[in-house]
């Protein structure tokens, strides 16, 4: 039970940490790969015009302030300019999956 709860502390850990790890995607390329990223700053820029469209995913060459910048008109056409400065942050899905994680850790260790 204590390695599980560590190990999901490390997750939390890791996933507030600078984002010296980010994915990579180039445009048209069909896989994701994660990047060393010494800047500590990971960015996303893609875009669609009638729900077809790819971006690019990497680390920045600096430190950027967090933000995302979007555009829509109607549905038609869409696009996106995000940087973020967490670990893996350049995913829309994977930094909300682990706070809740550490959350439960802290409180399964004050119980033990």
């Amino acid at each position: 039970m204590k390695t599980i709860t560590m190990v999901i502390l490390l997750l939390g850990v890791l996933n507030g940490a600078s984002a010296w790890v980010c994915y990579q995607h180039d445009v048209g390329s069909g896989s994701t790969t994660w990047q060393f990223c010494p800047s500590g700053s990971c960015f996303s820029v893609g875009a669609s015009i009638i729900g077809i469209g790819d971006g690019q995913k990497g680390c920045a060459d600096k430190v950027y302030p967090a933000i995302c910048q979007n555009g829509n008109f109607e549905g038609l056409v869409s696009e996106h300019v995000c940087f973020c400065n967490s670990f893996l942050c350049n995913s829309s899905s994977l930094p909300s999956i682990f706070l809740p994680l550490l959350v439960l850790s802290y409180l399964l260790l004050k119980l033990m």
